[in-house]
């Protein structure tokens, strides 16, 4: 599903259509962490790769943004009950 890039995107909180020029978003709905159950939500993430990193972009389109939840911002603690974005690599 990745795709390989010559010029590396721009990382800086924006997905811009002309950095992901050739890389084919995965379309696809949310799950509820832990349940395997679908959200109701929709998002799309774009993986591209070079010769030294690989990439990961993601844009989620909420009906209700406000309802997300983001209050622990100290590294290496539980997020439980924060909301969160997850992408496991089989390399």
């Amino acid at each position: 599903m990745a795709q390989y890039v010559a010029v590396a995107p721009k990382i800086d909180g924006e997905v811009n259509p002309n950095e992901w020029a050739g890389v084919t978003p995965i379309s696809r709905s949310l799950i509820i962490g832990g349940t395997n159950t679908d959200s109701g939500e929709k998002g799309k993430v774009w993986i591209a790769y070079d010769d030294t990193y690989v990439y990961i972009a993601a844009r989620i389109y909420l009906q209700n943004p406000k309802s997300i939840s983001a209050d622990e911002f100290r590294d290496n603690v539980d997020l439980d009950g924060n909301d969160f974005f997850v992408i496991g690599l089989d390399t």
